[in-house]
């Protein structure tokens, strides 16, 4: 109990007034809406003339969404730079909700195809869950890494990826709300423009291959060096690479 004694009248009120407020509150307070899902565009680094690497870019939801069961979207990119083959994305277990979930696009689902349509210079994709057992578990929750997958480069320049149309449901197949559409600038290099600054090639180009002399290089398309390896026989750096850069020296790329 509170020992009043000794108190100034005036704090007394204010103890009381602030009481009365938190029962109020109490009271009255509904519970916090939870704010927008967010979709989130993150290219890798991109470099022109590598045939089997193009341009990687993952896909996240930030927000704090809960008990997410599905999504679907439309990408779409611009076909002077880039192309999307099938197949060439990879879509993430963060509808199985740590397994407890199936989802039509995780290989550890139950094995139904993922949505994937290609139309022109856009591809609509997404992904549902449901139950893996009785009583059903919750659906995920935000954030989360959903996809990353890979356009084909068609030359290099600058050009923009973006998504629109998304859909983004609970468990329930309820909408859940979506903050903006997101669009990112995606800039593809030159092939023999490996270092910054870009658009010309100079000694940093010429002396970051050389550094690398008879380096195994790992060709892994946006793994951290394989825009070194501009020659071939890929998967080390000879004097194939060097040569190459060190004939364009001071060429303008006309490329980011």
């Amino acid at each position: 109990m509170v020992n009043w004694k000794g108190i100034p009248r005036r704090l007394v009120g204010v103890l009381l007034l602030t009481g009365l407020l938190a029962v109020v509150t109490t009271e009255t307070a509904l519970p916090l809406e939870p704010t927008a899902g967010s979709f989130e565009l993150v290219p890798q680094e991109t470099w022109a003339g590598h045939s089997a690497c193009g341009a990687v870019i993952d896909i996240n939801l930030n927000g704090d969404p809960t008990d997410v069961g599905g999504y679907e979207t439309l990408l779409t990119f611009d076909d002077a730079y880039l192309d999307y083959t099938e197949g060439n994305i990879a879509l993430t277990d963060f509808l199985t909700a740590g397994g407890t979930r199936n989802s039509s696009g995780f290989d550890g689902g139950a094995g139904a195809a993922m949505l994937e349509s290609v139309h022109g210079s856009s591809l609509r994709f997404g992904d549902f869950s449901w139950p893996a057992s009785l009583p059903a578990a919750p659906g995920a929750n935000a954030p989360g890494a959903l996809a990353s997958l890979m356009l084909d480069v068609v030359q290099c320049g600058n050009s923009t990826v973006s998504l629109s149309e998304i859909w983004l449901v609970d468990t329930s197949a309820a909408v859940l709300p979506l903050g903006a559409e997101p669009a990112v600038a995606v800039p593809v290099h030159h092939l023999l423009d490996v270092a910054p600054p870009f658009g010309i090639i100079n000694a940093g180009d010429v002396g970051a291959v050389s550094a690398r002399y008879f380096d195994l290089i790992d060709p892994t398309c946006g793994s951290a060096d394989y825009m070194l390896d501009v020659a071939a026989p890929f998967g080390i750096i000879n004097a194939g690479d060097v040569g190459a850069v060190a004939a364009s020296y001071f060429a303008v790329t006309g490329c980011p």
